[in-house]
């Protein structure tokens, strides 16, 4: 690579860590009474898709810039992240990755678009920043440069890594495998890489104690929960009811009661598997409370969450028969309400927050009134009376 080019791509770089904040402000209530019953409404929001693209998706994102509220997600048939102005339902623009040479991007696995010239994505173990030409101008290979003992987690949908402007620095998932020894039991659950040196530095918490203290560990809902807003992480597990906020500023950490009356409010600990069916009876009969997701237009925090089911060896899909709802909490993170939202209707992993409220991807194979050429959503916009 010429030296030209190399300056070139530094340039970019130190932009990006002088520069960008936040992703935009988006439109914040700053003063809301939440006193009074809490109702809602529900209404459904089509966006057109052409005949190559899918109303379902996994790996997906939100951005706002000028008002204008955008629902990304990827595309990979076409490896492309499709960005969709929501207001105006239809897709307004597309970003157009390589798969190969100086800009090329393997299947994307995650991905954050802190703003259009410095979008972050993670194919298969590298961590590339390009902008909305699709030109990769910085890239790690997280594997390869992560301390030993690290078990870096940046694929996961309800974990997904951020840039903190608060910080300068990406944060990831530090996962916490089964059987793991008491000092990474200890370690916090955040790593920060600096991109200027690519250093890792474990930040935040540590895992609470139900995880610590776990003889064998929760099988596939071993995992922690996050995501973010400014300078506050929201996490939890999908073990259990309890939430979570930690300030990546002043290191603050503090816990809240997140019970419902739905499930239990920790599920049982996994044991040795001794047969692939103990496994599934596991997977199957496990409710599970999905990500915390903070709504700065209502100053609402939501979280869904889900009953378990009998292990059948005939049905193959976790959520059919199942029953969803949702939670919602006060902006102190107070616990408001819990109430039961339509079952198969909702696929999981995709819900977000827009202006107009809570969007839940009505995507699940069972719901009657699927429309091949578009993605629809039930939006729940929450208000007190």
């Amino acid at each position: 690579m010429s030296k030209t080019i190399v300056c070139f791509f530094f340039l970019q770089l130190s932009l990006l860590l002088l520069s960008c904040g936040e992703k935009e402000s988006q439109r914040t209530i700053t003063s809301l009474n939440q006193k009074g019953e809490l109702v809602f409404k529900v209404d459904t929001l089509k966006i057109e898709i052409d005949d190559e693209s899918s109303y379902t998706y996994f790996r997906f994102d939100t951005y706002e810039k000028g008002g204008e509220f955008y629902f990304i997600k990827y595309h990979s048939s076409q490896h492309a992240l499709l960005f969709y102005d929501v207001a105006k339902k239809r897709l307004s623009k597309t970003v157009s990755l390589e798969k190969g040479g100086p800009n090329g991007i393997g299947n994307i696995q995650n991905f954050q678009v802190h703003n259009l010239d410095s979008i972050f994505v993670f194919d298969e173990g590298n961590m590339k920043l390009i902008n909305d030409n699709g030109e990769v101008f910085f890239r790690m290979n997280l594997f390869s440069e992560a301390p030993e003992g690290v078990l870096i987690d940046f694929a996961s949908p309800e974990s997904k890594p951020f840039y903190s402007a608060t910080l300068k620095r990406v944060i990831l998932e530090n996962s916490i495998r089964r059987n793991a020894s008491l000092e990474e039991k200890n370690s916090p659950f955040l790593i920060a890489i600096d991109l200027n040196t690519k250093e890792f530095e474990f930040i935040g918490p540590q895992h609470a104690p139900l995880m610590k203290n776990a003889k064998v560990g929760y099988g596939t809902y071993q995992g922690i929960s996050f995501t973010h807003y400014g300078e506050l992480v929201y996490y939890n597990y999908p073990v259990s009811s309890t939430v979570f906020s930690y300030n990546l500023r002043t290191d603050g950490n503090k816990s809240f009661n997140g019970s419902v009356s739905s499930i239990p409010d920790q599920a049982p600990e996994f044991k040795n598997a001794p047969t692939q069916a103990f496994i599934n009876d596991y997977r199957f009969e496990t409710p599970v409370f999905y990500n915390i997701l903070y709504d700065p237009y209502r100053q609402l925090f939501y979280r869904l969450h889900r009953t378990g089911k009998p292990y059948n060896p005939g049905v193959r899909n976790t959520i059919q028969d199942t029953r969803f709802f949702v939670s919602v909490f006060g902006k102190e993170m107070n616990f408001i309400k819990e109430l039961e939202i339509p079952k198969n209707t909702y696929s999981q992993y995709t819900a977000f927050v827009g202006p107009e409220g809570l969007f839940l991807n009505a995507s699940f194979k069972e719901y009657p009134y699927l429309e091949e050429d578009k993605m629809i959503f039930h939006v729940y916009d929450f208000t007190f009376q």
